[in-house]
């Protein structure tokens, strides 16, 4: 049988801002975990997510669906 479901944590290294929201060129280390259930993968990062974070970790997910979530 097929394993269905699977989790797992890296660091990645994720884009800041300036205080007043323009882009940085800093960046900072985050812990990323990521749930597998079929073909979807839930991953959790955290802190508020930068909609340009969302969309490059989805880019480079190779599942058919991914969804990001901060907490």
């Amino acid at each position: 049988m097929k394993q269905e479901f699977s989790f797992g944590r890296r660091e990645v290294e994720v884009p800041t801002r300036t205080l007043d929201g323009r882009p940085s060129r800093r960046t900072r280390t985050a812990r990323l975990s990521v749930l597998r259930l079929g073909p979807l993968a839930v991953a959790f990062l955290p802190g508020e997510i930068f909609t340009e974070t969302a969309l490059a970790v989805e880019r480079a997910s190779p599942f058919p669906r991914t969804l990001v979530v901060g907490y």
